[in-house]
């Protein structure tokens, strides 16, 4: 006995179950329901076809949401803005949050998407700018369905002191919107 089952039950039900992951592993395709195939095409509410998976081109997808982010934020750009932050394709795309960590004892955390441009827009009106230094994704979709990468900025201020700033974002690249954008100085 084993688990409260007999030892010729448990090897026969182990049996099955590995004889049935080998003839499902080794299945042609065209044995799958027409509903198994429609929903790899063309996706699920999690995750929207067409959002990278590869590292390279997920890194690409997200440099270039970045830097169209960056701009908006330089130059001020409300409009811009509006579009860039707030929720990705995907029913678990909601905005998260924007957050930016100054030191150990100055934190601002926004998670409400029009908070979190109004304080961007305000680092923009002091004259802050920031410059894309590097943006790196380790492939694949995050549990959303988006694009996760982790992020170095240059955040010059008004006086020309420059800081460099690390962190996480998740965005959607058929969308171009960020829905979580979390920085702090390393």
């Amino acid at each position: 006995m084993c688990g409260g089952l007999p030892r010729p039950l448990l090897r026969t039900l182990s049996l099955a179950l590995v004889g049935a992951a080998l003839i499902g592993a080794c299945a042609p395709a065209t044995l799958l329901p027409s509903a198994s195939l429609s929903a790899v095409v063309q996706g699920t509410p999690s995750q929207p076809p067409g959002e990278p998976v590869d590292a390279a081109t997920s890194t690409a997808c997200a440099t270039r949401v970045l830097e169209a982010l960056l701009a908006a934020i330089n130059t001020g750009d409300a409009a811009a803005l509006e579009h860039l932050i707030g929720p990705g394709r995907g029913d678990l795309q909601k905005f998260q949050w924007v957050s930016l960590t100054e030191s150990t004892t100055k934190h601002v955390v926004d998670y409400d998407a029009d908070a979190a441009r109004r304080t961007l827009l305000a680092r923009a009106a002091t004259g802050e700018r920031w410059t894309l230094i590097s943006v790196r994704s380790l492939g694949g979709t995050q549990w959303d369905g988006g694009v996760g990468a982790e992020v170095y900025f240059d955040r010059t201020l008004a006086d020309g002191s420059v800081i460099r700033t690390h962190g996480k974002t998740a965005l959607s690249c058929m969308k171009s919107a960020v829905y979580l954008l979390s920085l702090g100085n390393p």
